[in-house]
Protein backbone atom coordinates (compact mmCIF):
# COMPACT_ATOMS: atom_id res chain seq x y z
CA UNK A 1 0.00 0.00 0.00
CA UNK A 2 3.00 2.12 0.89
CA UNK A 3 4.42 1.78 -2.20
CA UNK A 4 1.48 2.76 -4.38
CA UNK A 5 0.61 6.09 -2.47
CA UNK A 6 4.27 6.92 -3.07
CA UNK A 7 3.95 6.19 -7.13
CA UNK A 8 0.43 8.43 -7.30
CA UNK A 9 2.48 11.28 -5.90
CA UNK A 10 5.54 10.50 -7.92
CA UNK A 11 2.41 10.81 -11.17
CA UNK A 12 1.06 14.01 -9.51
CA UNK A 13 4.86 15.49 -9.15
CA UNK A 14 5.61 14.27 -12.95
CA UNK A 15 2.32 16.14 -14.11
CA UNK A 16 2.74 19.26 -12.31
CA UNK A 17 5.77 19.83 -13.80
CA UNK A 18 6.13 18.38 -17.10
CA UNK A 19 2.85 19.16 -18.81
CA UNK A 20 2.43 23.15 -18.26
CA UNK A 21 1.07 25.18 -21.07
CA UNK A 22 3.02 27.76 -23.39
CA UNK A 23 0.47 30.58 -21.44
CA UNK A 24 1.83 29.77 -17.89
CA UNK A 25 5.70 29.75 -19.17
CA UNK A 26 4.84 33.42 -19.90
CA UNK A 27 3.02 34.18 -17.08
CA UNK A 28 5.85 32.93 -15.25
CA UNK A 29 7.80 35.28 -16.63
CA UNK A 30 6.51 38.25 -16.77
CA UNK A 31 5.11 37.95 -13.09
CA UNK A 32 8.12 37.06 -11.46
CA UNK A 33 9.27 39.67 -8.82
CA UNK A 34 12.60 40.50 -7.76
CA UNK A 35 12.98 42.67 -4.86
CA UNK A 36 16.28 44.70 -3.79
CA UNK A 37 17.00 42.72 -1.44
CA UNK A 38 17.01 39.22 -2.68
CA UNK A 39 19.67 40.35 -4.96
CA UNK A 40 22.94 41.38 -3.72
CA UNK A 41 24.07 45.16 -4.77
CA UNK A 42 26.08 44.39 -7.57
CA UNK A 43 23.55 41.86 -8.92
CA UNK A 44 20.54 41.73 -11.84
CA UNK A 45 18.35 39.08 -13.40
CA UNK A 46 18.16 38.02 -16.31
CA UNK A 47 14.86 36.54 -18.30
CA UNK A 48 15.26 34.99 -21.81
CA UNK A 49 12.16 33.57 -23.64
CA UNK A 50 12.94 31.56 -26.78
CA UNK A 51 10.66 30.15 -29.71
CA UNK A 52 11.57 28.12 -32.44
CA UNK A 53 9.83 29.65 -35.47
CA UNK A 54 9.11 26.74 -38.42
CA UNK A 55 7.38 27.69 -41.27
CA UNK A 56 4.36 29.75 -41.42
CA UNK A 57 2.77 30.60 -38.25
CA UNK A 58 4.31 27.71 -36.12
CA UNK A 59 6.42 29.08 -33.40
CA UNK A 60 7.46 26.35 -30.13
CA UNK A 61 9.29 27.04 -27.12
CA UNK A 62 12.44 25.37 -27.13
CA UNK A 63 13.68 23.86 -23.94
CA UNK A 64 17.16 22.35 -24.79
CA UNK A 65 18.86 25.97 -26.61
CA UNK A 66 22.27 26.69 -24.94
CA UNK A 67 21.88 30.64 -23.30
CA UNK A 68 25.16 32.55 -22.01
CA UNK A 69 25.67 36.15 -21.26
CA UNK A 70 28.44 37.14 -21.83
CA UNK A 71 29.75 40.52 -19.70
CA UNK A 72 31.26 42.77 -21.74
CA UNK A 73 33.17 44.41 -19.64
CA UNK A 74 34.82 41.55 -17.49
CA UNK A 75 34.47 38.86 -20.56
CA UNK A 76 33.24 36.38 -17.73
CA UNK A 77 30.30 34.23 -19.44
CA UNK A 78 27.66 32.89 -17.53
CA UNK A 79 25.48 29.97 -18.40
CA UNK A 80 21.48 30.65 -18.23
CA UNK A 81 19.87 27.94 -17.11
CA UNK A 82 15.85 26.52 -18.38
CA UNK A 83 13.49 26.35 -15.93
CA UNK A 84 9.99 25.76 -17.87
CA UNK A 85 9.29 25.60 -21.51
CA UNK A 86 11.31 28.08 -23.72
CA UNK A 87 12.28 30.50 -20.17
CA UNK A 88 15.68 30.96 -19.35
CA UNK A 89 16.56 32.63 -16.11
CA UNK A 90 18.67 33.71 -14.00
CA UNK A 91 20.42 36.68 -11.33
CA UNK A 92 24.20 37.64 -13.12
CA UNK A 93 25.90 40.87 -11.82
CA UNK A 94 25.28 44.02 -13.48
CA UNK A 95 26.90 45.27 -16.36
CA UNK A 96 26.26 45.35 -20.60
CA UNK A 97 25.91 41.81 -21.89
CA UNK A 98 26.06 39.85 -24.96
CA UNK A 99 23.46 37.42 -24.77
CA UNK A 100 23.94 34.30 -27.37
CA UNK A 101 21.11 31.50 -27.87
CA UNK A 102 22.29 28.31 -29.48
CA UNK A 103 20.82 25.17 -30.62
CA UNK A 104 21.15 22.73 -33.27
CA UNK A 105 18.13 23.10 -35.99
CA UNK A 106 18.31 26.61 -35.52
CA UNK A 107 20.19 29.50 -36.93
CA UNK A 108 22.25 31.40 -33.65
CA UNK A 109 21.08 34.60 -32.44
CA UNK A 110 23.03 37.28 -30.25
CA UNK A 111 21.77 40.57 -28.28
CA UNK A 112 23.15 43.01 -26.29
CA UNK A 113 21.66 43.97 -23.44
CA UNK A 114 22.26 45.82 -19.74
CA UNK A 115 21.67 44.34 -17.32
CA UNK A 116 20.72 47.06 -13.80
CA UNK A 117 20.60 45.99 -9.93
CA UNK A 118 17.36 44.44 -8.44
CA UNK A 119 15.34 44.63 -11.26
CA UNK A 120 14.44 41.91 -14.04
CA UNK A 121 15.81 42.48 -17.67
CA UNK A 122 14.13 40.65 -19.99
CA UNK A 123 14.57 39.40 -23.38
CA UNK A 124 12.76 37.81 -26.58
CA UNK A 125 14.73 35.58 -29.13
CA UNK A 126 12.40 33.74 -31.69
CA UNK A 127 15.31 31.40 -33.41
CA UNK A 128 14.46 30.36 -37.13
CA UNK A 129 15.85 26.95 -38.99
CA UNK A 130 19.44 26.51 -40.29
CA UNK A 131 18.52 25.85 -43.97
CA UNK A 132 15.31 25.34 -45.76
CA UNK A 133 16.77 22.59 -47.60
CA UNK A 134 17.40 20.26 -44.41
CA UNK A 135 13.77 20.36 -43.78
CA UNK A 136 11.66 22.42 -45.89
CA UNK A 137 8.51 22.02 -44.34
CA UNK A 138 7.09 21.40 -40.35
CA UNK A 139 6.52 17.50 -40.97
CA UNK A 140 4.91 17.05 -37.40
CA UNK A 141 6.63 13.49 -36.09
CA UNK A 142 4.30 11.19 -34.67
CA UNK A 143 5.84 8.73 -31.59
CA UNK A 144 3.51 5.84 -31.27
CA UNK A 145 3.93 2.18 -30.35
CA UNK A 146 2.92 -0.47 -27.45
CA UNK A 147 2.68 -0.78 -23.81
CA UNK A 148 2.75 -4.34 -22.39
CA UNK A 149 2.99 -6.66 -19.57
CA UNK A 150 6.85 -6.95 -18.65
CA UNK A 151 5.68 -10.52 -17.49
CA UNK A 152 3.78 -11.21 -20.65
CA UNK A 153 4.88 -9.70 -23.55
CA UNK A 154 2.30 -11.04 -25.75
CA UNK A 155 -0.31 -8.66 -23.71
CA UNK A 156 -0.53 -5.21 -24.45
CA UNK A 157 -1.98 -2.91 -21.64
CA UNK A 158 -5.35 -0.95 -22.30
CA UNK A 159 -5.71 2.41 -21.21
CA UNK A 160 -2.73 2.88 -20.15
CA UNK A 161 -1.22 6.44 -19.76
CA UNK A 162 1.59 8.18 -21.59
CA UNK A 163 2.94 11.32 -21.11
CA UNK A 164 6.05 12.59 -22.83
CA UNK A 165 7.49 15.62 -21.13
CA UNK A 166 8.86 18.82 -22.71
CA UNK A 167 6.31 18.44 -25.39
CA UNK A 168 3.39 20.44 -24.90
CA UNK A 169 0.13 18.30 -24.70
CA UNK A 170 2.06 15.24 -25.49
CA UNK A 171 0.04 12.64 -23.89
CA UNK A 172 -2.32 9.71 -24.64
CA UNK A 173 -3.80 6.55 -23.43
CA UNK A 174 -3.80 2.96 -25.04
CA UNK A 175 -6.28 1.54 -26.71
CA UNK A 176 -7.93 -2.12 -26.50
CA UNK A 177 -4.67 -3.45 -27.97
CA UNK A 178 -2.63 -1.23 -25.78
CA UNK A 179 -1.33 1.01 -28.89
CA UNK A 180 -0.73 4.31 -28.35
CA UNK A 181 -0.14 7.59 -30.58
CA UNK A 182 1.51 11.24 -30.01
CA UNK A 183 2.43 13.84 -32.80
CA UNK A 184 4.47 16.30 -32.11
CA UNK A 185 6.54 19.37 -34.55
CA UNK A 186 9.99 18.81 -31.90
CA UNK A 187 11.24 17.47 -34.99
CA UNK A 188 15.13 16.01 -32.22
CA UNK A 189 14.30 15.99 -28.60
CA UNK A 190 15.73 14.55 -25.62
CA UNK A 191 13.39 14.12 -23.60
CA UNK A 192 11.30 11.90 -20.38
CA UNK A 193 8.34 9.48 -21.16
CA UNK A 194 6.16 8.30 -17.89
CA UNK A 195 3.77 5.30 -18.41
CA UNK A 196 1.54 4.24 -16.00
CA UNK A 197 -1.73 1.72 -15.50
CA UNK A 198 -4.04 0.60 -12.84
CA UNK A 199 -2.38 -2.20 -11.30
CA UNK A 200 1.05 -1.79 -12.05
CA UNK A 201 3.44 0.08 -11.34
CA UNK A 202 4.45 3.68 -12.86
CA UNK A 203 8.05 3.80 -14.80
CA UNK A 204 9.33 6.95 -15.66
CA UNK A 205 12.07 6.57 -18.98
CA UNK A 206 14.68 8.77 -20.62
CA UNK A 207 13.61 8.57 -24.41
CA UNK A 208 14.90 10.21 -27.81
CA UNK A 209 12.91 11.32 -30.59
CA UNK A 210 14.57 12.34 -33.71
CA UNK A 211 12.86 13.14 -37.83
CA UNK A 212 12.76 9.70 -39.25
CA UNK A 213 11.70 9.12 -43.01
CA UNK A 214 8.47 6.82 -42.42
CA UNK A 215 7.36 10.50 -39.87
CA UNK A 216 7.45 8.27 -37.00
CA UNK A 217 9.26 7.17 -33.84
CA UNK A 218 8.07 3.54 -32.46
CA UNK A 219 9.00 3.33 -28.57
CA UNK A 220 7.64 0.81 -26.65
CA UNK A 221 7.14 0.58 -22.81
CA UNK A 222 6.72 -2.23 -20.46
CA UNK A 223 5.28 -2.34 -16.74
CA UNK A 224 5.63 -4.26 -13.88
CA UNK A 225 2.06 -5.42 -11.43
CA UNK A 226 2.52 -4.60 -8.15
Amino acid sequence: MNNKIIAIVIVCLFLLTGLTTVSVAEKTVSDKKIETSDVGTSDGYLSVWVLGKLYGPIEMPIGDATVTALNLETSETFNIPNILAGAYESDIPIGNYSVTVEHYDYATQTKNVQVDAGVITRLNFTLHWKSRSVNPLPIPQKICGYVYDKDNTAVGISGAHVTIRKILGASAITNQDGFYGIVSYYLRYSCIAMVWAKGYRPTIVKVYIEPKEQGYTEIDFYLKHW
